[in-house]
């Protein structure tokens, strides 16, 4: 197992991953946003559902990294905080 793989198989139960997920800001998907109606004329009803599907499943994965992402940093930020002021407030 490499990267990520390794890191979720070796957490303990209930504990969080500590780590950031690389995403570059950007559109990962610019061929299919820029050919929707392209797609739309597809035939094949399957064929066109798997494309929106598989499409949307991935969006939905990068934006929940991204959540997931700022969610660390705000943890992060407040960890710190505490330990610069050991502040019950922080803490909390």
């Amino acid at each position: 197992m490499h990267g990520i793989d390794f890191q979720l198989e070796a957490l303990e139960k209930n504990q969080p991953l500590k780590m950031l997920y690389p995403i570059i800001q950007g559109n990962f998907f610019t061929v299919y946003t820029s050919n929707a109606e392209l797609i739309e004329e597809i035939q094949d009803h399957d064929l066109r559902k798997q494309f929106i599907t598989t499409y949307s499943m991935a969006r939905d994965l990068l934006d929940s990294f991204r959540m997931i992402n700022e969610l660390f940093r705000k943890h992060e930020q407040v960890y710190w905080m505490f330990k610069k002021t050991e502040s019950k407030f922080h803490e909390k």
